[in-house]
């Protein structure tokens, strides 16, 4: 999700109360799970005539409306249902805030999980929105300072500091809810790995305590319990006939899993502080694969799971 800070742009002016989802965009363009390409459905009914032909009245045909990033219109705008299709059309089509004297709930919070700025004014504000943007010319919407700039005037508008923060930061509500459980618990990482008698799955949340370590490397401390090591290559760590130690797995890599075979339970220890840097692209060949789960390090026993 890009970060919402200044906003520039001519507002275009939808005159309506009641703009449902279904008015926004239909239900036969429903069909699609992305989020790119629907802006050329936007208002399809009200843009467009019964042979497909674009309408030349409505605002967003217009020129230079049918640029605008910033839609002005009436209350109660995105009722109807909960589906999030309608402010991916919006932003699809370019419009990054709707100015409204109010808003259906769920659109309302929809637009927030998709990086668009709803805005609640009184009616009074947003007719002289609707006056100014008469004469062609940008606005500015300016986040930080929650305020629209036109001409020699300036309106103050109120959003939640945590809606704030998220658009700010480009963050959605899960992106926000991980950025804030890193700050809680990394003061206090915890980079151990239980292991149960058996077979576990087994990968790092946190980087190995040596620079360029093997897996042989990391898992040294637990030789005495160990049987067996593999990865998903079938390439194994194991003592052959002569009780001496053979490798055939080499460098540890951050996006693979192993099976590590131990004959009672333990516990690795690792004294690094450092997590492994995400996002992390994992390539799976055809078949079955054993991957790493690197997560943060505030629950390292799900790095290791006996199977």
């Amino acid at each position: 999700m890009k970060k919402f800070n200044i906003l520039k742009g001519i507002p275009a002016n939808l005159p309506m109360i009641n703009v449902d989802t279904d008015m926004i965009i239909p239900k036969q363009f429903l069909k699609t799970i992305k989020r790119t390409g629907l802006g050329k459905s936007l208002f399809y009914e009200m843009r467009y005539d019964e042979n497909g032909k674009k309408i030349k009245n409505f605002v967003l045909n217009k020129e230079p409306y049918n640029k605008s990033s910033i839609l002005l219109t009436g209350k109660n705008f995105g009722c109807g249902s909960s589906r999030e299709h309608a402010p991916w059309a919006l932003l699809d089509f370019g419009i990054h805030c709707v100015i409204s004297p109010s808003f259906a709930d769920i659109f309302y919070n929809n637009c927030f999980k998709n990086g668009m700025l709803p805005i609640v004014l009184d009616e009074k504000k947003i007719q002289e929105l609707i006056q100014y943007s008469n004469r062609k010319e940008n606005i500015e919407i300016n986040l930080t300072k929650e305020e629209i700039i036109f001409g020699n005037k300036r309106i103050k508008f109120e959003i939640d500091s945590f809606q704030k923060k998220c658009l700010l930061n480009g963050l959605d509500d899960i992106a926000m809810s991980l950025d804030q459980s890193e700050k809680e618990t990394s003061s206090f990482c915890c980079p151990y790995i239980p292991f149960k008698a058996g077979p576990n799955i087994f990968s790092l949340s946190v980087l190995p305590d040596t620079p360029n370590a093997t897996v042989f490397d990391i898992l040294s401390p637990l030789l005495d319990y160990i049987t067996l090591v593999k990865n998903e290559g079938q390439l194994g760590i194991y003592q052959d006939l002569f009780e001496s130690w053979v490798d055939n797995i080499g460098s540890w890599e951050p996006s693979e899993g192993y099976i590590v075979y131990i004959d009672s339970d333990q516990t690795l220890g690792l004294t690094t502080q450092e997590k492994i840097n995400l996002p992390l692209t994992i390539d799976l060949d055809f078949g079955w694969n054993i991957i790493s789960y690197p997560i943060l390090c505030i629950w390292p026993w799900l790095s290791s799971k006996s199977i």
